[in-house]
């Protein structure tokens, strides 16, 4: 498995990151699972919607959580900002705290 520094030095490609046989990356000694943004996206999507009953709402803020630690690894936060302010104080809450359930 290919390690990836945690600050290249040069632009950065999604093969840089993994190849295609490839479905985990190691950065400082954590390990990520290919589609995990994918994934927090997805189900940020349906977390924000209004619509959600309770019982799929529990189980994608408790995904949501889960996953929050590693896009906070990644820095994805550091450069994107969440617009809705619910999911962002969910998210704020998971990386200040540990990901207790909310």
């Amino acid at each position: 498995m290919k390690t990836i520094a945690a600050s290249p030095l040069h632009a950065v490609t999604p093969e840089d990151i993994l190849q295609d046989d490839q479905n985990q990356l190691e950065i400082n000694g954590t390990f990520y699972r290919k589609g995990t943004i994918a994934a927090f996206l997805r189900n940020a999507h349906f977390w924000c919607q209004d619509t959600v009953p309770p019982d799929q709402k529990q189980a994608l803020t408790q995904t949501l959580q889960e996953l929050t630690p590693a896009l906070a690894a990644l820095g994805v936060f550091d450069v994107f900002e969440i617009r809705d302010e619910r999911l962002r104080a969910l998210v704020s809450k998971v990386i200040n705290q540990g990901t207790e359930p909310v």
